[in-house]
């Protein structure tokens, strides 16, 4: 795929109101796993370059990742 100019762009800026918890979802695990780790492996797995935009929490969630 890298014949393309194709780039995953992963949008984790968000405060997460609507989880109603004071961590950002992202950081939530599920299945042994932080949330955001799902759709980082999930691109890697296709081969597709990846940016990260970070902004609430970017320390924590940049340590999980």
């Amino acid at each position: 795929m890298s014949k393309h100019n194709t780039r995953a762009v992963i949008l984790a800026a968000g405060r997460s109101t609507r989880f109603q918890r004071k961590q950002s979802k992202l950081l939530t695990h599920i299945c042994g796993q932080p949330m955001i780790l799902f759709p980082i492996k999930a691109i890697q797995k296709l081969g597709i370059p990846i940016t990260i935009v970070l902004g609430h929490q970017a320390e924590e969630i940049n340590a999980e990742i």
